[in-house]
């Protein structure tokens, strides 16, 4: 059985942002083709639709890529792994402003890897941009807190402007509840 049948089958017993991190970390292992999420065959079409829509494959955590659907959901605009000039790449870019980082213990415990963080922090500050800094148990438990978050600081930096308005509204009005996170067996 090939990767792509194995995590088409996951969606018979994940909810549709489980099967998408399952798909993102696939896709940046180089584990799966893209051109085969067209095919998946479980779950509902529009489950089907809105996975392939949401797979990444510029994700490098799990933690990323729920942090990704959670403000991509909200009708916000995200660029994963963003390229920032003396920088380097970022978790999440949204909006042009705010960087999100999402930090797993496991790379950001030792003492160097603390202080470039710090360093890093530091330069996108200098640079302009607001960094909201989350760990592995912030996103895990309350991913909805990091759209809360990136909105107020959008608004109190004076750079919520009216198409992230229109977007957020629009986002609010289509998606409803957050159906995605839901158990695989109500899609």
């Amino acid at each position: 059985m090939s990767v792509l049948e194995n995590l088409d089958i996951a969606a018979l017993c994940t909810s549709p942002l489980e099967q998408v991190v399952l798909l993102d970390a696939a896709l940046n292992r180089g584990l799966l083709d893209p051109g085969g999420l067209p095919f998946l065959r479980h779950g509902t079409e529009a489950r089907r639709r809105w996975v392939v829509s949401s797979v990444d494959a510029r994700a490098q955590s799990l933690l990323e890529s729920i942090a990704r659907v959670e403000l991509r959901e909200a009708g916000l605009t995200v660029i994963p792994q963003a390229e920032i000039a003396g920088v380097g790449a970022v978790d999440l870019l949204v909006e042009g402003h705010v960087v999100v980082e999402t930090d797993g213990y496991e790379f950001h415990r030792r003492r160097d890897q603390f202080a470039r963080d710090r360093d890093r922090d530091r330069q996108l500050a200098l640079d302009g941009y607001a960094t909201l800094r989350y760990a592995s148990g912030d996103v895990l438990r309350d991913p909805g807190r990091i759209v809360e978050d990136v909105v107020a600081v959008l608004w109190r930096r004076g750079w919520f402007s009216p198409t992230v308005r229109t977007n957020l509204d629009r986002a609010a009005r289509v998606s409803g509840p957050r159906w995605w996170s839901l158990p695989a067996s109500r899609h």
